[in-house]
C-alpha cells in the first residue's frame, strides 16, 4: 500500500487538467524502457492509477549517468513528448505534451548517476469486460479512486463516497454482491465480529468469493455525512 500512496502523492491535482477530456485516447502508446536501451538503465515495472477521468502511469527508473546526461537521453527519444526543462534545485524536471498525453520526468542526482520517476497523465480508458466495481456501489456513489498494479499483479483498489448510512450502504453493497454471483468467504464474519446473518443488517463482511476465482475485500468506513466504500479486488485466489 505504501507503493500505492507514493504514487498517488503529488498527482491528484494534475487530474484536474484532464477533467474536460472525453473521447478514446488517440495517442500511440510509448514504451521509455524500450526506447532509451542503453547499458546500465534499470527500469522498474509501470503503475497505474486511475481516476473518474484520466489515468496515471507512473514508472522508476535508475541510470549510471548524471541527470543532464540521462535527460538529453530521454528527451532524443521522446518523440517530442519531453519538451521542455527545469531545475528544482538539485533536481531536473522534463515536460511535455503530446496528443491527449501530458509526461513529467523527475531526475535525481545519486552517487552512482540518477534516479528517476516517469509519468504519463491521459485520460482515462472506457472500462474493460472484467471486474466493475460501479456495479457493486450503491446508487449515488462517487467513484473517488481507482488504482490497479501492472500484469503482474492484476489486483486493483477501489474507493467510492457514498450517501447514507453505513447501515444502508452495507445493505445495498449486500444485494449487489449477491445478485453478481458474491458469496460470504468460508469463515468471514461480520466487521462486528458476528457471523453473516439476516439479522446483521448494519455490518458487512469482509471478505467475498467468486465462482471465477475473484477474492474481494470490502470496507465500510463512516464518514460525518457519508460512507466511504472500498473495494480490494484480486482475480484470482492466491496459489
Amino acid at each position: 500500500m505504501k507503493r500505492r500512496a507514493c504514487i498517488v502523492s503529488g498527482w491528484l491535482g494534475l487530474a484536474t487538467v484532464l477533467a474536460g477530456l472525453a473521447g478514446p485516447v488517440v495517442a500511440q502508446s510509448w514504451d521509455p524502457a524500450r526506447a532509451v536501451s542503453q547499458p546500465g538503465w534499470v527500469w522498474a515495472g509501470p503503475q497505474q492509477l486511475d481516476g473518474p477521468q484520466a489515468r496515471l502511469s507512473v514508472q522508476s527508473f535508475r541510470a549510471p549517468v548524471p541527470p543532464l546526461t540521462a535527460a538529453r537521453r530521454l528527451i532524443s527519444v521522446s518523440g517530442q513528448r519531453l519538451t521542455r526543462l527545469q531545475w528544482v534545485g538539485p533536481m531536473l524536471l522534463l515536460s511535455g505534451g503530446r496528443g491527449e498525453e501530458h509526461w513529467l520526468a523527475q531526475l535525481q542526482p545519486r552517487a552512482d548517476g540518477t534516479a528517476g520517476l516517469l509519468s504519463r497523465l491521459m485520460p482515462a480508458v472506457p472500462a474493460g469486460t472484467g471486474f466493475d466495481p460501479a456495479a457493486l456501489a450503491p446508487p449515488g456513489a462517487r467513484r473517488v479512486l481507482q488504482a490497479r498494479d501492472g500484469a503482474d499483479d492484476p489486483a486493483s483498489l477501489s474507493s467510492f463516497d457514498c450517501p447514507g448510512t453505513p447501515a444502508q450502504v452495507a445493505a445495498a453493497v449486500r444485494r449487489a454482491l449477491h445478485a453478481a454471483g458474491w458469496s460470504v468467504a468460508h469463515g468471514a464474519t461480520a466487521a462486528s465480529g458476528a457471523p453473516e446473518t439476516g439479522l446483521a443488517r448494519d455490518v458487512l463482511p469482509p471478505d467475498w468469493h467468486h465462482p471465477d476465482g475473484g477474492q474481494l475485500s470490502v470496507h465500510l468506513y463512516a464518514r460525518r455525512r457519508s460512507v466511504a466504500l472500498t473495494f480490494w479486488h484480486h482475480p484470482q485466489e492466491p496459489s
